[in-house]
């Protein structure tokens, strides 16, 4: 699930998260609510969400303070539905509307989380690897779902492993294409030849524990780390049995 948004702030149009935020604190000082309008793609007609946010309550980041507005909505029907007596239409409708802010919830999740790696990005010396625990792992499918940290790592490896066996900086001109870029392709293939997988998957589940640790307050960030991580591990499988690669 991918946005490219347009956020509406009062009567600001914002077209990136991290602006979006921006304007958020700079209102949130001086107004008692904020009408936020929400269109998850810059070529939709009509918008998906509308929330109107208090400004009185402790949340500085306006999509965190939105999964909270669809949390105590969600928890709210719940509890209706699980404590008043209806008639069946009621049910229905009601059990309807909470499936419809469970959807919500899942989206408003996805909003924070893009919000969090624009961010990232967006700062002078960002971290890559963070960016990266925290991407879908199919968004790098041309790569064998490897991300750039772990070709930057793959390459690094395999110039030691060149050094080790008596090759020098002369000898790593096969690690270009013909355009003198890095050729990908034969980096992944000759690596998992030389290290077979367990290299990486060590190393891969190294900077989870250690993303994990870091942001053990925030489960949103941990919840996404880690379901990427048994993502990336079931894609990484997949293509290891289908080499007949050591997976274990």
């Amino acid at each position: 699930m991918r946005f490219d948004p347009i956020i509406i702030v009062d009567d600001v149009v914002c077209y990136n998260f991290v602006k979006a935020q921006r304007e958020y604190n700079k209102k949130r000082k001086k107004k008692e609510q904020i009408k936020i309008v929400i269109y998850k793609n810059k070529k939709d007609d009509k918008p998906t969400h509308t929330f109107l946010v208090k400004t009185n309550q402790d949340f500085t980041n306006v999509y965190l303070h939105i999964c909270h507005i669809i949390c105590i909505k969600i928890d709210n029907l719940k509890t209706f539905l699980y404590n008043e007596e209806m008639n069946d239409a009621i049910r229905r409708k009601k059990e309807e509307e909470l499936e419809f802010f469970k959807k919500c919830e899942k989206e408003a999740e996805e909003l924070y989380i893009q919000y969090v790696i624009e961010n990232e990005m967006q700062k002078e010396e960002s971290d890559m690897t963070f960016v990266s625990l925290l991407q879908d792992p199919y968004d790098y499918e041309e790569y064998d779902f490897y991300t750039p940290t772990d070709i930057i790592y793959m390459t690094f490896h395999l110039a030691q492993y060149d050094r080790e066996h008596g090759r020098t900086l002369d000898d790593f001109g096969d690690l270009l294409n013909e355009n003198g870029e890095m050729d990908v392709t034969y980096i992944i293939d000759r690596y998992e030849k030389c290290f077979d997988v367990n290299l990486r998957q060590k190393r891969h589940q190294k900077n989870v524990d250690t993303y994990v640790k870091l942001n053990k307050d925030n489960p949103y960030i941990v919840n996404r780390i880690l379901k990427n991580r048994d993502a990336y591990n079931n894609l990484h499988k997949a293509k290891a049995i289908n080499k007949g690669m050591n997976i274990s």
